[in-house]
């Protein structure tokens, strides 16, 4: 119920601070935005960093930050920001559990900067599928030092539109895979975001198309058998061994549960005249989410696809952005929302587990 209770205070909390934020004389920076959001992102981090032996990573992390060596990190992987964070706050006396308030701090000011980035009372729809759609609310103790690198590296993708600057965007990756190494990978997606051709209705559904029928066909492990001989040896107990959690059967099915959303909001992109960021925030939505699909059948493609969920949110929040703005279609958006509502609480109340399921140091 925690988790649920959070769900509908976060979307109140942003809709009236987005309304606060657009009325006052405050200056439009982000560190103005940034503090008024107090409320909100504080509530996320007592609530996420008060886990307790939550995701599959919870004690790997938590032996880290207490004495675990982390030369490796540094030496073979070169994740030289996670190392100096931890090094940094262990020499201040921090406890182990302090240390995931401090990365959870991180992600949720770079998730800040993209509500900012977004410049729009909706602020808070995106807020809504962020935790109803997109799993990383929950998901991030499953891989602390990714999801790190993948707020960072969304909200380098987001805010592009407004600064349309390669040299910006790869600094930002540069920082991402000082958390973790594989951000690196997302370098190339640069050249997506600087193409001015916007995907239209039919390359929309062709793709969402293609990526379902290729990751219901095992695709990616075909990829996988070709490229295992040359990936690095602490891999491969992520490819059929041990750490191996592919999803499967039931579970890969679920995931498909809001295509149908997608293929709508594509319909209706194409019949209405969206502005230049939306359509940009539509496009790069729209490949994320076809990445994300491609990715699901396998563990180790699929953690490449975690760099996508934060963005394949983007095409059903242009979607309902518009219908929320269009009295008519207002109803809509007000019933897509109730499905996502519906849906996170049954996965956080009814059938609540894993990571769904709140764990607390505080009771």
């Amino acid at each position: 119920m925690t988790f649920f209770l959070n769900l509908l205070y976060s979307i109140w909390c942003t809709e009236r601070l987005d309304y606060v934020y657009s009325r006052s004389n405050a200056p439009k920076k982000f560190l103005s935005y940034f503090i008024l959001l107090t409320p909100l992102w504080l509530v996320w981090l007592l609530i996420c960093g008060g886990q307790y032996d939550v995701g599959t990573d919870y004690f790997s992390y938590y032996n880290i930050f207490k004495s675990a060596d982390i030369s490796w990190y540094a030496d073979t992987k070169a994740e030289w920001m996670f190392t100096r964070i931890v090094e940094t706050f262990r020499g201040l006396g921090m406890p182990p559990q302090g240390l995931f308030y401090v990365f959870y701090s991180i992600n949720f000011f770079f998730l800040c900067a993209i509500l900012h980035s977004l410049k729009h009372r909706t602020a808070f729809l995106y807020v809504l599928l962020y935790i109803c759609l997109s799993t990383v609310f929950n998901n991030q103790l499953n891989g602390l030092r990714q999801y790190c690198a993948v707020y960072i590296i969304s909200y380098a993708a987001i805010s592009f539109y407004d600064n349309r600057s390669y040299i910006r965007y790869i600094l930002f990756v540069l920082l991402a895979a000082g958390f973790h190494a594989s951000a690196y990978i997302m370098i190339p997606f640069v050249f997506i975001l600087g193409c001015k051709k916007r995907i239209g209705k039919w390359m929309s559904i062709g793709l969402i198309t293609i990526a379902v029928a290729f990751s219901l066909l095992g695709i990616s492990d075909l990829i996988m058998d070709a490229v295992f001989d040359y990936l690095p040896p602490y891999y491969s107990a992520y490819v059929d061994g041990e750490l191996d959690i592919s999803l499967e059967g039931f579970k890969r099915i679920t995931k498909f549960l809001f295509v149908p959303f997608y293929l709508l909001a594509a319909l209706f992109c194409s019949k209405n005249e969206l502005s230049a960021k939306d359509s940009f925030l539509f496009s790069i939505g729209i490949i994320a989410y076809s990445c994300r699909l491609f990715f699901l059948d396998n563990f180790m493609l699929n953690r490449i696809g975690y760099y996508f969920l934060l963005l394949s949110i983007l095409p059903l929040y242009v979607y309902m952005k518009h219908l929320y703005m269009c009295y008519k279609g207002r109803m809509w958006c007000y019933c897509m929302a109730a499905v996502f509502l519906l849906f996170y609480f049954l996965k956080t109340v009814l059938f609540a587990e894993g990571e769904y399921d709140y764990q607390s140091i505080y009771f």
